[in-house]
């Protein structure tokens, strides 16, 4: 039998090719949403740079996020510009110690735009900088409607119809965090949703 114990200097010429050529194959992409905004803002448009920005909660939920992406290797971070995805990314590149590449490409869904050109420009992006990128795990932090379309695309007999119930016709909530992982390219995306932010309770019995 084939001891690999002692770390991987200790492994076979052979072996540690084979698993290196595999980590640097291996992919994976946390899409996160934008933590809550202010909702109130009827002075600004929603879908353009910069809307509304976030709200204390919106922060906690960001803070939230950075906690659960700070195991996951990330090594990389892109964010929508506008202002709530930017902070959100921000809370979160600070936590993780990365700088944030803005990336207009995964900007709102504008009232303007029609899903196929929502689709397009995500999936310029993805060929980009997920498939020719040199980063092996990376976060994109984007908006309900553009990640709900990326899904929708790679993983198209994925029912989203729960998810859309449960987060007010989103597939994903604020601050929430859908994993796409492969083995190697070619191999099939696998989807699924990681994380949901639950703000503890303050002392009159609401979420902070």
């Amino acid at each position: 039998m084939l001891n690999t114990t002692g770390g991987p200097e200790r492994l076979p010429v052979f072996l540690r090719h084979v698993m290196r050529e595999h980590s640097m194959s291996a992919t994976t992409v946390y899409l996160v949403r934008h933590a809550t905004p202010d909702w109130s803002r009827k002075d600004i448009r929603y879908d353009i740079p910069p809307g509304p920005p976030l709200v204390g909660r919106g922060r906690g939920e960001a803070r939230l996020s950075a906690t659960f992406l700070q195991s996951q290797d990330v090594q990389a971070i892109y964010a929508s510009p506008m202002d709530r995805a930017a902070q959100t990314a921000a809370i979160i590149g600070e936590m993780l110690g990365l700088a944030v590449r803005p990336a207009r490409p995964l900007t709102e869904w504008t009232r303007e735009e029609r899903a196929g050109q929502v689709r397009g420009r995500m999936l310029d992006f993805w060929q980009t900088r997920v498939e020719g990128g040199d980063e092996a795990t990376i976060a994109l932090v984007s908006h309900g409607g553009p990640i709900g379309i990326v899904i929708e695309h790679f993983a198209p007999s994925l029912d989203l119809n729960p998810y859309l119930a449960r987060f007010d016709r989103n597939c994903i909530p604020p601050a929430g965090i859908w994993r796409a992982s492969r083995a190697a390219p070619g191999e099939p995306w696998r989807w699924a949703l990681v994380f949901t932010p639950v703000l503890p309770l303050s002392r009159n019995g609401h979420q902070r």
